[in-house]
């Protein structure tokens, strides 16, 4: 009996043994994988999903999940300034549809808020084959583990993606040569995948770029969603509603067409269907007093400016639809007291330097005018090497250095056009004397994408036939002067040409000729 005992001790002990031992691999497997997770974005998607384990468990009153639509657009610190609730964009860059209800569920592990805000922007943008960048950078957020597994097994059912399957679901198969992450501090921090997140998820963009306001976009018509994409939108819906979640989904403002209108129309029926609120700010441009001409810094994202009108504008609306609960006055809270008035300094600090942007770019409407004034080439030269500006020459006809005087030369050189001379099939773009196109290889065209910050139009020079031909998105705005020298200015800023000139020769001196 006793021999037997000690043989059953011997099991169990080995048993157990095992059992620790299975434990530490597991262990060490998962901090390995959490430290040499790549990032496509500097950590700053995989930082703002995991900072929501720091949040005090069940403090939060608002979450919002959506993409880089979510994070550059509500402002939580600022939300709480004004109106006293607790609010975390829980959000990743280029987010796929199938995410949307992954971090819900995510979300239920460590808060229970009054409200989630859904963002829609990653159902209109659903397709068939999908990102797997989008779907990394969401799921590579995520722990180890069943709603991570269900996620990207989810997507691949749904998609036609070509990818390395085994390597989306154990992801250290990927990033293991990231030897990088030895040496990063903050892929140390987050071994254990978590980290706390200061700014609750929301990200600054003190950046850029002139558009113009959408135009006869809103119409009654329902566009088809693709198949997946209306189950998936239905999958979340059903969820939301099983299991008694308060939500209300929203689209925010950006440059629309009117395809993407009737596509959120047919979602906002959807939703409707099960009684949720959908929010379209794409019908309150007046009401939250946005402005394309300066609050955005690409067609599809608001810059700082925007973000506080949008955010203005929503948070209004939350708290009129919403009973959401006011901390300001709770001691518990002070830390987000302390966390918003720094907030509101770097915020401040942000919409100076858009507006001195916005400034220096406008600054190039008075100089266009003296630009289109200029009848002398030396005047007219110093003007437009600006990097406000792009130049584009094409020409058959060069000029011979034996004609010119020294400070033409001078300042053709300048603008970095001095190989001008006597060379025909002449074609070079420049923008501050810096060259982004030409025909350097000989060839009878140049192309270049021309403009500022993402926004540009294609350029495209002709020089075919003997006759320059400049096309600017699909315009030509050359002279077409065969036997001289063609010149386009173009606003980098504003996206419009300035000035369409050609240039002669006489008395060895650069004259400026306009059709």
């Amino acid at each position: 009996m006793k021999e037997l005992l000690c043989k059953n001790k011997i099991k169990i002990v080995k048993f157990i043994g095992a059992i620790v031992f299975l434990v530490i691999i597991i262990h060490i497997f998962l901090a390995l994988t959490y430290l040499f997770r790549g990032n496509q974005y500097n950590y700053y998607d995989r930082i703002s999903v995991v900072g929501i384990k720091e949040e005090k468990e069940n403090s939060l009153d608002v979450i919002y999940i959506g993409g880089s639509a979510t994070f550059v657009y509500w402002e939580p610190l600022h939300a709480y300034s004004d109106c006293g609730f607790t609010s975390y964009d829980l959000a990743t860059n280029t987010i796929q549809a199938e995410s949307i209800l992954a971090y819900v569920k995510y979300a239920q592990q460590y808060q229970n808020p009054d409200l989630y805000v859904i963002g829609v922007r990653a159902f209109q943008y659903y397709d068939e084959i999908g990102s797997e960048v989008g779907l990394r950078v969401t799921s590579d957020a995520l722990d180890m583990g069943r709603n991570r597994f269900e996620l990207i097994n989810t997507f691949l059912n749904n998609r036609s993606l070509e990818t390395d399957e085994a390597a989306m679901y154990f992801d250290i198969a990927k990033y293991h040569t990231n030897y990088d992450a030895l040496q990063a501090a903050t892929a140390w921090q987050l071994i254990d995948n978590s980290m706390r997140c200061d700014y609750k998820g929301g990200l600054l963009q003190t950046a850029w770029c002139y558009l113009e306001e959408p135009e006869n976009v809103k119409t009654n018509k329902r566009a088809e969603l693709l198949e997946n994409d209306e189950k998936t939108l239905v999958e979340l819906l059903d969820y939301l509603k099983e299991n008694d979640l308060n939500a209300m989904f929203v689209v925010c403002p950006y440059a629309i067409t009117a395809e993407d209108y009737a596509k959120y129309n047919t979602m906002r029926d959807i939703v409707s269907e099960y009684g949720y609120d959908f929010l379209n700010t794409n019908d309150y441009y007046e009401e939250m007093g946005i402005d394309f001409s300066t609050d955005f810094y690409n067609i599809n994202h608001v810059n700082s400016l925007g973000a506080r009108k949008y955010t203005d504008f929503l948070e209004n609306y939350l708290c009129l639809n919403y009973n959401l609960p006011d901390h300001r006055d709770d001691a518990t809270y002070s830390e987000w007291q302390t966390l918003a008035e720094n907030y509101a300094l770097t915020s401040d600090s942000s919409q100076v330097a858009v507006q001195n942007l916005i400034e220096n770019a406008n600054g190039a409407f008075e100089i266009a005018e003296n630009i289109r004034n200029a009848d002398d080439f030396t005047v007219w030269a110093t003007l437009v090497n600006d990097e406000r500006f792009t130049v584009i020459t094409a020409g058959n006809c060069g000029f011979s250095t034996i004609d010119l005087k020294p400070q033409y030369i001078s300042l053709l050189r300048q603008l970095n056009l001095c190989d001008i001379y006597g060379g025909d099939n002449y074609i070079k773009i420049v923008r501050n004397a810096d060259v982004i196109g030409s025909n350097a290889d000989g060839s009878c065209s140049a192309t270049a994408n021309i403009g500022h910050n993402q926004q540009t139009v294609p350029c495209t020079v002709d020089n075919n036939n003997s006759m320059a031909a400049i096309y600017i998105d699909g315009i030509n705005y050359s002279c077409g002067n065969s036997s001289n020298i063609n010149m386009v200015v173009f606003d980098n800023y504003h996206r419009t040409v300035v000035d369409t000139v050609y240039l002669y020769v006489e008395d060895g001196m650069i004259k400026i000729g306009r059709k």
